[in-house]
């Protein structure tokens, strides 16, 4: 069954990706992420971890909230969780579908700490009935019948959970029963001197605060030999994350005729002394490593990513940027792109 059910979704993928492409190039959600739909919604969960390694068991409390980031690419994950007398943990979570690689991808922040290459990321595949996810623990759904995770009887979602004992053994940790409830419900949440965790952001994090704010952006792209110019108008927000260790870009923008709708994770990473970002949009993922320092007398926030790249300069009062946005060609060189001015909303 197992089999049949991967043959029917890879030639829906199959099918999907031979229809007509978004107007960027990029092709529609691929349907393997059609697997996850029974997560979306509010959900709740009241367990215990097991007697392991890390000691005896303790209590865990939980609320998730799934939703599909507009374009449909990626599915979006807040939840808060509590394990005992601990702090309360909260922290977003991007779940995607990597077509190449043919592998689920789940990249998160949370209060816990800056983020990491090598801390903050899950990789997912089906196998044998189930998805299952590995990266600084491992956890697993059960597949129902079309391939989907799967709801008990009760209409509840279980996953269960391992981690890693010193000898690189996966050791079984806790099973957790979430239960839906009403999306417009609050979660439990403790004061907030309660859920404060022990890291506190650093200068570099706090440096980032010039970037938070709703900004109005207008500019146009640059004639090239195959596409005319368009004029672009669009709202970037940027937000703190649960934590203050990252930024939350939302972009909401027009190009031309067409809409162009994501969002972007920012933070520090201390190993690679440079910020990096995670970019998820109806226009495709990107990955850039950032700056953002003075440069003659003026601060100046810098993108580069495989493909593309930005600069961007801060007026004195820190509410205009004025920058520009390159390309590489198909010889590897950097070609103009786009031209943008962002502008601060009051408060």
């Amino acid at each position: 069954m197992a089999r049949e059910i991967d043959k029917s979704l890879a030639n829906r993928r199959t099918a999907r990706q031979d229809e007509d492409t978004t107007a960027f190039g990029i092709p529609p959600p691929d349907p393997e992420l059609k697997r996850l739909e029974p997560l979306l919604g509010a959900w709740e969960a009241e367990d215990c971890t097991l007697d392991t390694f890390l000691g005896p068991g303790v209590p865990v409390r939980s609320a998730e909230r799934f939703r599909w980031l507009d374009g449909g690419y990626f599915l979006v994950q807040h939840y808060e969780t509590s394990f005992g007398e601990e702090p309360i943990q909260t922290g977003v979570n991007y779940w995607y579908y990597d077509s190449e690689a043919e592998r689920f991808r789940i990249i998160f922040f949370s209060n816990n700490g800056p983020f990491s290459e090598g801390g903050n990321r899950y990789e997912g595949r089906v196998a044998d009935g189930t998805l299952g996810f590995e990266g600084p623990a491992r956890f697993q759904y059960d597949l129902d019948e079309d391939g989907t995770i799967r709801l008990n009887p009760d209409a509840t979602i279980s996953v269960s959970w391992w981690l890693q004992d010193d000898d690189g053994v996966w050791q079984p940790w806790m099973k957790n029963t979430f239960t839906k409830v009403d999306d417009d419900r609050e979660a439990p949440k403790r004061p907030r001197e309660e859920s404060a965790m022990t890291d506190e952001p650093g200068p570099a994090h706090r440096r980032l605060s010039a970037l938070v704010g709703r900004w109005r952006t207008e500019g146009r792209t640059l004639d090239a030999p195959d596409t005319p110019s368009a004029w672009i108008d669009a709202v970037d927000t940027y937000e703190w994350l649960p934590g203050g260790f990252a930024l939350l870009h939302s972009v909401d923008a027009r190009v031309g005729d067409q809409q162009v709708t994501g969002a972007e994770i920012i933070g520090w990473d201390s190993a690679r002394d440079a910020y990096v970002s995670q970019y998820f949009g109806s226009d495709g993922p990107n990955a850039y490593e950032a700056s953002l320092a003075e440069e003659d007398g003026r601060l100046v926030w810098r993108m580069c990513s495989e493909r593309d790249r930005f600069a961007g300069s801060f007026s004195e009062d820190g509410n205009t940027i004025i920058g520009g946005w390159e390309r590489l060609d198909e010889e590897g060189k950097w070609q103009p792109w786009m031209e943008v001015r962002l502008t601060k909303a009051a408060n």
